[in-house]
């Protein structure tokens, strides 16, 4: 999968931030629920996108398939769909009724974490950029200080068992 990712959606991300029809995208690896069905369990990659707008949406729907159904028949994946949750033909709706969009919370949840996973999935790209050898990382720009960075902001870090909780504010 991470061939896939690497040479095609990277490019594919690319192009459609170029095109100004992304409002977020990510990926996620997934094995369950291919075509509707929950066995047998098939990896694969979902690939998520939310357009600026209805236009764009539609844009990126044409375009996008074209793309990819030459990537199949080039024989670079096996398969696609457009679907929601693995279930073909549905829209993808989101999550937002899971995550609390509309409540008085904010940011509000659905585009919290919509934001999370866009990070995750482009830290993942320039993570492949190393293993396909195209660039070296940083020294730090490694997952274990990543994840640290984040459980410290959820204070969840091996380290928050001081008394005290103290903040430095950088400018």
């Amino acid at each position: 999968m991470d061939r896939v990712l690497f040479y095609h959606v990277r490019p594919i991300v690319h192009f459609l931030k170029l095109k100004r029809w992304l409002l977020t995208w990510h990926f996620l690896r997934e094995s369950e629920n291919w075509r509707g069905n929950q066995r047998p369990l098939i990896p694969h990659i979902r690939f998520r996108v939310r357009a600026e707008s209805e236009t764009n949406l539609n844009q990126l729907r044409n375009w996008l398939t074209t793309v990819i159904d030459g990537l199949q028949h080039a024989g670079m994946i096996a398969d696609h769909y457009w679907g929601n949750h693995g279930n073909p033909a549905q829209d993808y709706q989101g999550e937002s009724a899971n995550f609390d969009e509309g409540g008085t919370r904010l940011p509000q949840g659905w585009d919290a974490v919509q934001r999370l996973l866009q990070a995750g999935s482009e830290i993942k790209l320039i993570f492949l950029r190393s293993v396909f050898r195209q660039s070296p990382l940083a020294p730090r720009f490694i997952l274990p200080d990543i994840l640290h960075f984040f459980a410290n902001q959820c204070n969840r870090g091996h380290d928050w068992t001081m008394s005290g909780q103290f903040m430095i504010i950088e400018m």
